[in-house]
């Protein structure tokens, strides 16, 4: 006989499997936008600067970066991601597992590593240029001071021609430049998932906080965000689905 946990359990399985699709259906038959996912698509213009709030944010800077542009990108076309030589050293190397956890295909992905900065910008400017890309990300940590205003301003003017979503990942927010927005992220501790089978919470989805500073003259905000492997970018569950996360907690102390 199923117990009230396994209920919950089926019904948190079908609440994300329409979600997928980005619909949840009401019980009249009718459908509503799921309010619970983060809204991904303003990313999809411009050129966007995802800075790390600390060097030990790298990862979850970059994997945020990433998840976005996987989101954001055109559907079936190869995305490009640059980086400098000695960065897979400093913060290291890119794999396929983890790109899946990202919902980024590994035989979609394009590799461009460079020695300088001024060719990472060239190599930035050429393929932001290119339709063919669905996305481009580019990690640039050690900087020798030619990424600005100027140089961000010709990339963002061939991000607007070709339409293809521009990423660039940067440790402190540095001097003014010509992105259309500049997102900060930090890596917050992930809400434990208790499964029927152990006593002993497991880990759970990456957990973010991500500050918008400044976008198209929207106001500041901040979101605490998870990356759920199914349905990308989630809001946290905490702001996103209080009812069903208390009412499991409730069954789990009457347990």
């Amino acid at each position: 006989m199923a117990t009230i946990n396994d209920k919950h359990l089926a019904l948190e399985k079908l609440r994300r499997r329409f979600s997928a699709s980005g619909l949840l259906y009401t019980a009249r038959g009718q459908t509503r936008p799921d309010k619970s996912l983060f809204d991904a698509s303003i990313f999809a213009k411009g050129l966007h600067e995802v800075v790390c709030e600390t060097p030990t944010d790298h990862t979850a800077t970059m994997a945020f970066a990433l998840a976005v542009a996987s989101i954001t990108g055109k559907t079936g076309k190869p995305m490009l991601i640059a980086t400098l030589t000695g960065e897979a050293q400093e913060h290291g190397a890119l794999y396929g597992s983890g790109l899946q956890a990202l919902r980024i295909d590994a035989k979609r992905v394009c590799m461009v590593t460079v020695n300088r900065e001024k060719e990472l910008l060239w190599a930035l400017e050429e393929a932001a240029s290119c339709a063919a890309l669905g996305a481009v990300v580019a990690l640039l940590t050690r900087r020798e001071k030619l990424y600005g205003f100027t140089a961000s301003r010709r990339l963002k003017l061939r991000q607007e021609k070709s339409g293809v979503p521009l990423f660039i990942v940067r440790q402190g927010s540095g001097d003014a430049t010509a992105a259309t927005a500049r997102w900060h992220v930090g890596s917050l501790s992930s809400r434990g998932v208790i499964t029927p089978h152990s006593s002993v919470p497991l880990l759970g989805a990456p957990h973010f906080s991500v500050r918008r500073e400044a976008c198209a003259g929207l106001p500041p905000q901040t979101w605490e965000i998870e990356l759920d492997a199914s349905l990308g970018l989630r809001m946290a569950a905490s702001f996103s689905d209080r009812p069903a996360r208390a009412a499991e907690t409730g069954n789990r102390s009457a347990a």
